[in-house]
């Protein structure tokens, strides 16, 4: 469906800049700053219109309305700053950025907090009075004052486009007019790059306010399917196990399993119902976590708007702490999912991070392949090129022609020449007898306990997504069962398919090294 958005910053008026006597457009969505009046004023100025106001300290705010058939859901994530609205798969952020040199601290801090963490997703616009600019031809003076890095920063890391600079790349012209006062283009919509194809029109419309309105058509689809990139592997959120109870729910459940079985059964167990029911226990309580951590913060972000209302502002300042740690706590994650090598202690979740999480998400599709001096472009083709390399690579079917540096594939798996073995092996040190029973006795419960209080916290974990937290967590029913494991295993001669797959490594430092991404190994692990 076609939409028509109007953004308008209206200086405080009571007439709201003469919006609707001087706008030609019948505006579908309309992102409001700089707002005195309350809501049930404006609903009696835009009649037929759903109204959400957001107030900020001194009063001013930012109100967002859109038209009774449209559904929406609408969110205070600043009061009187940031708001966010949800329409099907879209998601419109209505900004309001300090302004003044006075304020560019908090200005900085909104661009690299707040707003980032809320526009990081396909389907986003981010639009309002952004008190700066990232382009020299948005101003007519003073850029170097009044340009924002950490802005500029954002739009580049996120893949915004700026839709009146898309549709006119050269020209100059201001939303931002006042008498002895340099003009600039301080009102803008971003779209990201997934709507940016249904950009129709955006252009500047003269009010009753120092500033233009930013009108834009845009094309939507809200009954679109959100197109989500595919998921990497699952990983437990260690912050789980800081509720005891969860670790001792899954040990009773796994004492319930193996309770009354024999050892030797225990390993099939363990695959088949112990580890699935206990990854399936933490992902619910991972949801349940999650679903609380966002209702306590639209809890906060209520209270910090009644809070400002009533001025008491030693709860606005305590309710803002809260929130600061929690938004913290949410970019944090940038700093995991963008597989940083080096972090300096303390440091936090910024722009930086998300382009690396961004580029590091985005899928490296392999389309072309030149096979015998010709491009192939059939993935199909290209799949069985790419396998039936591999499987001759790992099966050994390569050798070399005798006389030449020719390599050849002779479709057969390498044998071993055993008859050099003895050859091989003359010379070598050997274990005396007493090591040797030291080292072929059976794993015991000490032995467990001390690898799992000796492992590292934050190492990468296996295909399962349990790392050494989980274990060091539930050590204490724990360690005798996979003490019965191990033993069973080397008792069997094998190991359970999951620990004879890798993944990929995205980097070679601190003594991770890069595998095949889930390649099964041919051989035995060992002990």
């Amino acid at each position: 469906m076609a939409l028509n958005i109007v953004s308008s910053n209206i200086c405080r008026t009571d007439y709201v800049a003469g919006l609707h006597q001087l706008l030609n457009h019948q505006a579908d969505i309309i992102l409001l700053q700089e707002v005195t009046l309350s809501p049930e004023a404006l609903s009696l100025r835009f009649p037929g219109y759903q109204v959400w106001v957001s107030r900020g300290e001194g009063m001013l705010g930012i109100a967002s309305l859109v038209k009774r058939d449209i559904e929406c859901q609408v969110a205070a994530l600043i009061p009187g700053r940031l708001q966010c609205l949800r329409f099907g798969p879209v998601v419109a952020l209505n900004v309001y950025a300090p302004a003044g040199t006075n304020m560019a601290g908090d200005r900085r801090a909104m661009f690299t907090g707040e707003l980032l963490a809320a526009c990081r997703q396909a389907g986003c616009m981010v639009a309002g009075d952004f008190n700066s600019v990232i382009d020299q031809r948005d101003v007519e003076e003073n850029y170097r004052n009044k340009r924002s890095v950490e802005l500029s920063d954002l739009v580049n890391a996120l893949g915004l486009s700026d839709t009146f600079r898309f549709l006119h790349p050269n020209v100059r012209e201001y939303t931002f007019h006042r008498p002895g006062v340099s003009g600039a283009r301080l009102d803008r919509i971003y779209v990201s790059e997934d709507l940016k194809a249904g950009v129709q029109q955006c252009s500047h419309e003269a009010v009753l306010s120092d500033h233009k309105a930013v009108v834009l058509s845009i094309q939507l689809d809200l009954q679109r399917q959100v197109i989500q990139k595919p998921p990497s592997h699952w990983k437990l959120n260690v912050s789980v196990l800081r509720k005891p109870e969860i670790s001792e729910a899954i040990g009773v459940m796994a004492d319930g399993v193996l309770a009354g079985v024999p050892e030797e059964e225990w390993p099939e167990l363990w695959e088949e119902k112990v580890v699935p029911t206990a990854i399936f226990m933490l992902k619910q309580y991972s949801i349940l976590q999650s679903q609380f951590r966002k209702s306590t913060k639209r809890m906060l972000q209520v209270e910090l708007e009644m809070a400002i209302e009533a001025k008491d502002w030693d709860l606005v300042e305590s309710t803002k702490s809260r929130l600061a740690r929690m938004v913290e706590h949410d970019l944090h994650g940038y700093l995991i999912r963008s597989r940083e090598s080096e972090l300096m202690e303390g440091q936090v979740g910024s722009i930086y991070h998300a382009r690396k999480e961004m580029k590091n998400g985005q899928a490296k599709l392999l389309t072309k392949l030149k096979v015998d001096g010709s491009v192939v472009e059939d993935p199909v083709q290209i799949k069985q090129v790419i396998s039936k390399y591999y499987k001759s690579l790992y099966e050994g079917h390569h050798r070399t022609v005798i006389g030449t540096d020719q390599v050849s594939d002779t479709g057969e798996s390498f044998q071993p020449d055993w008859a050099l073995g003895p050859a091989f092996l003359d010379n070598l040190p050997v274990m005396d007898q007493a090591k040797a029973d030291v080292v072929a006795a059976p794993i015991t419960v000490a032995e467990v306990r001390w690898a799992i209080k000796d492992s590292k916290l934050g190492s990468s974990p296996g295909l399962d997504g349990l790392p050494y937290e989980f274990f060091k967590a539930t050590s204490d029913w724990m360690a005798p069962v996979l003490t019965s494991l191990f033993n069973t295993y080397i008792g069997r001669g094998t190991m359970p398919l999951r620990y004879r797959k890798g993944e990929n490594s995205p980097h070679t430092k601190g003594g991770r090294y890069p595998l095949c991404r889930s390649v099964e190994t041919n051989h035995t692990a060992s002990l």
